[in-house]
């Protein structure tokens, strides 16, 4: 069931006291990610590899390391991998493209598949493998790898949005998945539904980690759908898992980091008013509220520290 927050009930309680909203919020959802390293550390003992998904925007990369700490202080070493460091680079060979003609990011065809399920294999034998990674300002693998190997009581969470796919990783075991799939609904009942809020997510992150501008993002919003619908949700049921990574204040930090840069209009104009709408809705949010170690670093960074 989607989780929905009130907007005026989440502004009542931080023009009240900000600092215990904010903190609540936290800690609710550091009591979620506990709880799910205990469900993933029982999983564990069948398979060393637990598989995480989601859409882009959930939170999946610091999913994966709270749930790789909190393992660890559970007694199991716990190390991370990301699958985006499996894509192929554009030199090798042609990638997908969508019905547009343009390069199809959500697509599964981007991976180095092959090469993604001998390492997985070799992990779960006890192996040491030859990491690869991958260069985002090229779009091509860097030469060098790194070896990785896991210690004997270690556990290997391996995040990406086609983590559950069992084409792409080879694994009919069931993992773990990070939504962003909370909904914020507006005093007279009109609701920002969780894609909008992942977008917002992306907004925030997309300009302070990549310097691109908020129409580049906009533009892109249509197909992250699309591929969500195609290949990331409709393996949803196969998670043994399921962790909500939404929280009940981070529309007001929205507020704050992108409704100054949302464009009054262009192609975008009425998802733009939509997101405005809601946005000035919520009690402002500064960076410098978020405590440091809060999933939403991921999407603002080290703003306001």
């Amino acid at each position: 069931m989607m989780k929905t927050y009130e907007i005026a009930r989440v502004g009542a309680d931080m023009l009240i006291d900000p600092k215990r909203c904010i903190l609540q919020c936290e800690q609710q959802l550091s009591a979620r990610l506990e709880e799910a390293a205990a469900q993933c550390l029982r999983a564990s003992r069948r398979d060393p590899v637990l598989l995480l998904s989601g859409p882009s925007g959930a939170g999946k990369t610091t999913t994966a390391h709270k749930l790789a700490q909190s393992m660890t202080r559970m007694g199991r070493s716990g190390q991370v991998l990301s699958m985006d460091d499996y894509f192929l680079g554009h030199s090798e060979g042609p990638l997908p493209v969508d019905e547009f003609g343009e390069i199809d990011l959500e697509s599964p065809k981007r991976l180095d598949i092959p090469l993604l399920q001998k390492h997985l294999e070799q992990l779960r034998a006890g192996k040491s493998i030859d990491m690869p990674s991958f260069d985002f300002g090229r779009q091509e693998r860097f030469e060098t790898t790194r070896a990785f190997a896991l210690p004997p009581d270690g556990v290997a969470v391996v995040e990406g949005i086609h983590a559950l796919n069992p084409d792409v990783t080879g694994s009919q075991d069931p993992g773990v998945f990070a939504s962003a799939g909370a909904a914020f609904r507006a005093p007279d009942g009109a609701v920002l539904y969780p894609e909008r809020l992942r977008l917002l997510r992306r907004l925030s992150r997309d300009r302070v980690f990549r310097s691109r501008p908020v129409e580049e993002t906009l533009a892109m919003f249509a197909s992250v759908s699309r591929g969500e619908q195609r290949f990331i949700f409709p393996y949803r049921n196969r998670a043994a898992v399921c962790i909500e990574t939404g929280l009940a204040y981070e529309l007001g930090l929205y507020r704050t980091l992108v409704l100054p840069f949302l464009p009054p209009d262009g192609p975008y104009s009425a998802l733009c008013a939509e997101l405005r709408y809601f946005l000035q809705l919520a009690v402002p949010v500064q960076p410098s509220d978020v405590p440091r170690d809060s999933l939403l670093r991921e999407f603002i960074g080290d703003e306001g520290l």
